[in-house]
C-alpha cells in the first residue's frame, strides 16, 4: 500500500486552518490550534498528540504534513512531556536553566523558577 501523499503547495492551505487534524512526518498526529503571524512570517501552532505544541512555518512544514485520515492512529503520548507545575498538556514552553529543564503548559508559562 503506498504511503499517503504529503500536502502539496497547491493544497497547503487545506491544513492551515484552526481545528484541522494533521499528521507530521516527524512529530506525528496533531491539531492546528492557531494560524497567524509570528516574527513577521505566517505560522501555524499545532498541539501534537505526544504532548507538546510546535510552531510551524508553513513553507517548510508543508512537505512533511498531510491531512489526517480516520485510519491514522493517535501518536503515542510521551509520559515525559507534561507541565512541571500541574502535569497538564500540551507543553508550550520548555526552559533550560541552571536548575535543569522545566516544561510548562499555557496556564503556567510564568512559573519558571531558576
Amino acid at each position: 500500500m503506498p504511503s499517503p501523499a504529503t500536502v502539496s503547495e497547491a493544497n497547503a492551505e487545506d491544513w492551515l486552518q484552526e481545528g484541522t487534524a494533521i499528521v507530521h512526518a516527524t512529530f506525528g498526529t496533531g491539531r492546528v490550534v492557531r494560524v497567524g503571524p509570528y516574527k513577521g512570517a505566517r505560522a501555524a501552532w499545532v498541539d501534537f498528540d505526544r504532548g507538546y505544541r510546535k510552531t510551524l512555518d508553513p513553507e517548510y512544514a508543508s512537505p512533511h504534513v498531510r491531512l489526517r485520515s480516520p485510519a491514522d492512529a493517535d501518536s503515542a503520548l510521551d509520559p515525559a512531556i507534561k507541565c512541571d507545575a500541574c502535569g497538564d498538556r500540551p507543553v508550550v514552553v520548555t526552559i533550560a536553566g541552571a536548575g535543569g529543564t522545566q516544561q510548562f503548559c499555557e496556564a503556567h508559562t510564568t512559573s519558571y523558577r531558576p
